[in-house]
């Protein structure tokens, strides 16, 4: 694949259950900290660096933020820096916990 692919939640959740699959959330800690997807771990622009070297490049990359936008910005630094399967949630965490939830799940 070249860039990173948009997708949908349930296809976001079916590639977060596949063993050695990374899932990021993009929002800031305090949302974070408020709820976010189980498995998730929470980065931010000055972990990119960091990132870039830690994860397999090979490894599915699933990026999510409040909405879907700023995912995008993440997914497309990752896909530069030579990752093959990238995807960024339409809809973001708003979407993911569903427009029937109560509460997010918390930490």
């Amino acid at each position: 694949m070249s860039g990173y692919q948009r997708i949908g939640i349930a296809e976001a959740q079916a590639i977060a259950a596949r063993e050695g699959t990374a899932l990021l959330d993009v929002r800031d800690p305090r949302a974070f900290a408020q709820g976010h997807v189980d498995g998730a771990r929470n980065v931010g622009e000055k972990e990119l660096p960091n990132l870039v070297e830690e994860l397999s490049k090979s490894a599915p990359l699933v990026i999510y933020c409040y909405h879907g936008n700023s995912s995008q910005f993440y997914a497309r630094i990752f896909a530069a820096h030579g990752f093959a399967d990238v995807y960024s949630v339409d809809g973001g965490y708003e979407a993911w916990r569903g427009p029937n939830a109560a509460a997010p799940s918390a930490p």
